[in-house]
C-alpha cells in the first residue's frame, strides 16, 4: 500500500471506544468491507474492499492528489 493516495484500516470495535485495541480485547481487521470514495459532486469515483487484515487503499489514479473525496463504508452485521 505504499503507493496509496488514501489508505486505512477497518476493524471490529468490540468495546465501542473508537480506538483499535491490540490486546484484551483484540479488535481484528474486517475482511470484505466495501469502501467507496465520492467526489465533491457526490459521484462515486472508486470502490475497493478491505483485505484479510482489514486494510484498504485508493491509488492516486483513483483519487488524484488535491481532489477532495468523501469515504464511506458499508455496514457490518
Amino acid at each position: 500500500m505504499s503507493d496509496a493516495q488514501i489508505q486505512g484500516f477497518v476493524f471490529r470495535d468490540i468495546n465501542n471506544d473508537g480506538v483499535r485495541q491490540i490486546t484484551n480485547p483484540v479488535e481484528p481487521g474486517e475482511f470484505g468491507i466495501t469502501v467507496n470514495a465520492y467526489n465533491a459532486s457526490n459521484i462515486l469515483v472508486a470502490s475497493v474492499a478491505t483485505n484479510a487484515a482489514g486494510n484498504y487503499s485508493f491509488s492516486a489514479a483513483q483519487t488524484p492528489s488535491g481532489t477532495p473525496v468523501r469515504v464511506e463504508f458499508n455496514t457490518v452485521s
